[in-house]
């Protein structure tokens, strides 16, 4: 658990804003506001002796700044802040060092997760490293060759309580004849021996620009791949691995008794979409090309549909 005075400090306003915000809703009399006052204000958060950035044009840099029910309300120099919100308020002295605005840079990668989501292990969240070589290993008995099995980021180290990656042993232990990929950040993946093998990679393969295959003392790559400086080498190498395509997304979806059930309504359907990133039919072949709208009414019973096979 970490002991840092900030986070000691976070913690304590986020309590002391609850409490506050209870006392305001509880409808206290007229007689209990200024008790609720002074409450409010001994849940004043102040933090001082920093370098602070804001980010405002007009105020660039500050040392302190005050923070009430979760929000921050003052920012200024020492004297400023503690002058005026000091008085009984939580105190952190954050012996100089710099503090940034939070940033949430939420987004996803469109094109890549519509064509591989389906294909990939998630270990988000996971606090076990034991449970996230379990799902490995169940994940690994259920994938058809020539398939991989693909753990692509979402996950760090320091989530798992062991406070550790997979070692190349374990993996190779899981498993043994299907390659298995996991890509941790943007500076490293593993590979095991089974995915070696899938991509080449030997005694003899040289280090690509920009990255390194680590090899053991006998010059053979042990599974290890690192961004050295960028992570083109991961990219590269993870896309080795074979795609699934809609077609055959298809087939292997009207195999069952509900897709033929599916595609007997839908015979008319057989159409493909203008890009290779949809298309979808009921057919053994589909047409070379089909309307806007067909398209469209194609990717709905798609996605509906075809997607989980």
């Amino acid at each position: 658990m970490s002991h840092d005075p900030l986070d000691h400090g976070r913690r304590n306003v986020v309590l002391a804003s609850g409490a506050a915000v209870a006392l305001g809703l509880a409808g206290r009399a007229a007689a209990a506001l200024d008790s609720t006052s002074k409450e409010r204000r001994m849940s004043t958060l102040v933090i001082r002796n920093a370098r602070i950035t804001t980010l405002d044009p007009q105020q660039p840099h500050a040392q302190a700044l005050a923070v009430q029910e979760g929000r921050i309300v003052a920012v200024g120099s020492d004297e400023e802040i503690m002058r005026g919100w000091g008085n009984e308020a939580t105190l952190i002295d954050a012996q100089g060092r710099r503090l940034l605005p939070g940033l949430n840079d939420s987004h996803t990668h469109l094109i890549r997760g519509g064509l591989n989501y389906n294909l990939e292990l998630r270990w988000d969240g996971l606090r076990s490293l034991g449970d996230a070589l379990d799902m490995l290993k169940a994940q690994v008995d259920r994938t058809p060759a020539p398939q991989w099995v693909r753990v692509v980021g979402g996950f760090t180290a320091a989530q798992f309580n062991e406070k550790r990656l997979p070692t190349l042993q374990e993996l190779n232990d899981i498993a043994p004849d299907t390659p298995v990929f996991l890509l941790h950040l943007y500076d490293r993946a593993l590979l095991n021996r089974a995915a070696l093998r899938a991509c080449g990679y030997s005694k003899d393969t040289p280090d690509p620009p920009g990255g390194q295959i680590v090899r053991d003392s006998l010059g053979n790559p042990t599974g290890l791949l690192l961004a050295k400086p960028n992570a083109l080498i991961l990219y590269a190498t993870l896309a080795k691995g074979p795609t699934c395509s809609p077609r055959t997304r298809a087939r292997k979806w009207t195999t069952s008794a509900a897709g033929a059930r599916y595609c007997s309504r839908a015979r008319a359907m057989t159409c493909c979409a203008t890009t290779a990133l949809a298309k979808c039919w009921c057919s053994p072949r589909p047409t070379s090309s089909c309307s806007t709208s067909r398209a469209r009414n194609c990717r709905l019973s798609w996605n509906r549909n075809c997607t989980m096979w």
